[in-house]
C-alpha cells in the first residue's frame, strides 16, 4: 500500500551523519545486491557515456517486516520518513539529480515496450525486476560527465523530515538514548524519534485479549 511520505530504509550510523552534515549521500550502485538491477544503471552510464552515476532508493510502501530485515541491519536499522511535498519541492530545485518512481516489467513485458520504443535511454536506470514491485521504489539518480565519483553529498533542510523510525529490535532504553542523542542535534530538537512497533504492538496484542 503506498502512502504520502516518501521513506528511506538505512543503518542509524547514516541517520546520524545525514543529521549532522543536513545532507543527504547518494552512492555508486556496483554494490548493490541486486546485480540485475546495478547492471541497468551501469548501461543507463555506458550508453551516455557517463564518468559516474550515483543513486539513492527510497519507497512509497507502508512499513512491512520485509523492509526492516532486507534494507536495514537488524537493530542498528533506521528509517527515515520525509513529508513528500515538501521533499519532492526540494528535489525540483536539484539540477543534478532526478528523481523518479521505478518502473517494473517482467521480461516479456520489457521485450514488448522495447520493441515498441516505449523505453528511453533515460528510463533505464530506473527499471527493475517486477518481482521487486512490492517494494514500491522511488530512486534518485546523479550522473556526472566529467568525473569519477563513488559519492556526492547533496544539502536538504531538515523540515522535510517528518519522523525517525528506528528498528524494532531495540530495547527502549536504547531508544530512550539515540532520541536524546538526535534532539540534542542542531535542527533537530523537535524531531520526533520513534521505534517500529512492527513485531510488538499493544493495540494489536490487546485485540486477541479480547476476543
Amino acid at each position: 500500500m503506498a502512502i504520502d511520505k516518501l521513506v528511506r530504509y538505512t543503518d542509524l550510523p547514516y541517520v546520524l551523519q545525514m543529521l549532522k552534515s543536513k545532507s543527504l549521500t547518494l552512492l555508486n550502485p556496483a554494490s548493490w545486491d541486486d546485480k540485475n538491477d546495478a547492471h541497468y544503471v551501469e548501461c543507463y552510464r555506458k550508453k551516455k557515456d557517463l564518468m559516474s552515476v550515483l543513486a539513492l532508493c527510497l519507497t512509497e510502501a507502508s512499513q512491512t517486516y520485509h523492509h526492516w530485515r532486507i534494507f536495514t541491519q537488524g537493530s542498528s536499522g533506521a528509517c527515515i520518513y520525509f513529508k513528500r511535498g515538501e521533499f519532492l519541492d526540494w528535489l525540483k530545485e536539484q539540477k543534478d539529480i532526478v528523481g523518479r518512481k521505478v518502473i517494473y516489467r517482467t521480461v516479456k513485458q520489457l521485450k514488448d515496450d522495447i520493441s515498441k520504443n516505449k523505453i528511453e535511454l533515460d528510463d533505464i536506470p530506473f527499471i527493475k525486476r517486477k518481482a521487486y514491485q512490492h517494494e514500491a521504489e522511488f530512486r534518485l539518480i546523479f550522473d556526472s560527465l566529467k568525473s569519477s565519483k563513488k559519492f556526492e553529498n547533496f544539502t536538504f533542510p531538515l523540515a522535510t523530515i517528518e519522523q525517525i523510525v528506528l528498528n524494532p529490535w531495540l530495547p527502549q532504553s536504547t531508544v530512550s538514548a539515540i532520541r536524546q542523542l538526535i534532539q540534542s542535534m542542531d535542527g533537530c530538537k523537535e524531531l520526533p524519534v520513534l521505534r517500529a512497533t512492527i513485531i510488538e504492538n499493544n493495540d494489536w496484542r490487546s485485540l486477541a485479549d479480547g476476543i
